[in-house]
């Protein structure tokens, strides 16, 4: 069976916060479970099954579990509904990854934010990724951004979700 980590990160209050999901996939009934982001991590489960199904990927008949590491609270009624949007791609990633849908090598070394809409369209924030890259400049992780290039000169490397997603049909990409 199948496991996976990734980090992602998103702002809360001004303030740059880091997560780390993972998941694994097993014999059980097979489905999509995203555990630790209280009711929103319903939505996210409908949000990634639909876009999945809308585009004809067939996984393997396994339970995919994924879950998240860190922040006290998400699991709380007040979670703050534009802060924990900037986690859906990194799911949505994990969960592609998990069923063999996407090819990368080492994904418990990367890093990424960023929306999905049902439509397809994968939206990351300028604002963010600077943030990210000011407060950890020395980070050696491998940044999953849309533009195939070097962020800052302390990133090692970058890979473009374009090249990741390139067997995908129907994503749009959108800087905000």
């Amino acid at each position: 069976m199948g496991q996976a980590r990734l980090n992602a990160f998103s702002l809360q209050k001004k303030e740059l916060e880091r997560i780390t999901f993972f998941g694994h996939t097993s014999h059980g009934v097979p489905g999509l479970e995203i555990v630790g982001l209280g009711n929103y991590g319903k939505i996210l489960k409908e949000k990634i099954v639909f876009l999945s199904k809308s585009r004809n990927l067939k996984f393997p008949l396994l339970r995919y579990v994924i879950c998240k590491e860190g922040i006290q609270g998400l699991t709380s009624q007040k979670i703050d509904q534009e802060f924990i949007e900037w986690f859906d791609l990194p799911i949505f990633i994990l969960y592609l990854s998990l069923g063999q849908q996407i090819q990368i090598s080492r994904l418990s070394d990367c890093i990424t934010h960023g929306k999905i809409r049902p439509c397809g369209e994968i939206i990351q924030s300028h604002q963010v990724e600077s943030k990210f890259l000011d407060q950890w400049s020395e980070s050696k992780e491998t940044i999953l951004t849309f533009e195939e290039r070097n962020m800052a000169k302390e990133f090692s490397k970058s890979i473009s979700l374009q090249t990741l997603f390139e067997n995908i049909p129907e994503l749009t990409y959108r800087k905000i």
